[in-house]
């Protein structure tokens, strides 16, 4: 319920905006890191980087960090987000290699585990289930792993093996599991596993 009240930033809720990205998991997002405080919040596929600003701006509070991974730099453009937040690190390169895989392990010795993961990277059964197996390696023991658009929709047969996609992926994860439709991601689905 708190992710459907506008926050006071006003910069924040700007980018919704801007970006035409009127969704509740910004601020769910911003709620989960204030709530849980955790060290080291990682986003996986940043995209236009409107995440990566609302849980930097959560976790500066306190004294956290956040580091976004993606293919390509973010739309909003780093400058803008690292005026505001010292506390983002970006990193440009696949989620699914070693090389990006290290960058991120460094940051973790630096500053400590991983206790939130967002998962918005490629949507694909293969490629989520490889950042899965990467990343959990490098989470705290309080963790929670959230991922964006588990819906049928997110299978591609050109990608994807037949009868795997997001669903699926999702349902063979271990541990508790949650799955808000049309709440957070509106026509779409969001999965917490805690």
């Amino acid at each position: 319920t708190l992710s459907q009240q506008p926050l006071t930033d006003s910069w924040l809720e700007g980018l919704q905006q801007e970006y035409g990205e009127r969704h509740n998991y910004y601020r769910f997002l911003y709620h989960l890191l204030q709530a849980r405080k955790p060290k080291v919040a990682l986003e996986i596929g940043v995209y236009q980087g409107v995440a990566s600003a609302y849980m930097s701006a959560a976790a500066l509070a306190y004294g956290g960090h956040i580091i976004g991974i993606d293919i390509n730099l973010p739309h909003i453009g780093l400058q803008a987000i690292n005026e505001r937040y010292n506390n983002y690190h970006f990193i440009l390169g696949d989620s699914t290699k070693a090389e990006t895989y290290g960058q991120v392990y460094n940051l973790v010795e630096e500053y400590g585990k991983i206790g939130v993961v967002y998962q918005d990277s490629s949507h694909h059964y293969h490629a989520s289930c490889q950042e899965w197996i990467m990343y959990t390696r490098l989470l705290d023991n309080e963790s929670i792993w959230v991922c964006d658009d588990i819906t049928p929709s997110f299978h591609d047969p050109n990608i994807d093996p037949p009868g795997l996609g997001m669903v699926q992926y999702f349902n063979a994860l271990p541990g508790k599991k949650r799955l808000y439709k049309d709440m957070l991601h509106f026509g779409n689905s969001i999965g917490v596993i805690l």
